[in-house]
Parts: structure tokens; sequence; C-alpha cells
């Protein structure tokens, strides 16, 4: 059976659909990355107030550390 011949514009067009969908795939898994790392920030935050290091946050958003220097 012989190979589908296509025109150049057709497979150009077919590259840059793929060059398109790898940088989305791109895109995506470093959204994915941030998002751990947040989550993970955010978890990190929580323990450190669990275990008395810094206080909830204030008003504007803002904590104190509890700890004294070394």
């Amino acid at each position: 059976m012989a190979a589908l011949a296509l025109a150049p514009q057709v497979d150009q067009g077919l590259a840059g659909f793929d060059r398109r969908l790898r940088q989305l795939q791109d895109k995506y898994d470093l959204a994915l990355g941030q998002l751990a790392a947040a989550q993970t920030d955010t978890q990190l935050v929580e323990q450190m107030e669990e275990h008395s290091v810094i206080t909830a946050a204030n008003h504007v958003g803002k904590r104190e550390i509890l700890i004294e220097e070394r």
C-alpha cells in the first residue's frame, strides 16, 4: 500500500500544530509544578504556625516570627 503524500502546506501546518501542542504541554507541566510548589509552601507555613514558629496572618496577611535567632 502506498503512503499518502501530503501537500507541503498541509505538512507544514501539521508541524506547526505539533509544535504548538508541545508548547501547550510544556505550559501545562510548568503549571502543575507551580501548583505542587504552592501546595508545599502552604503546608510548610501551616506546620510552622502549628509549631508556634510564626503567628497566624494578620488583617493584611503578614505574620510574625516567634522564635529567637541563634
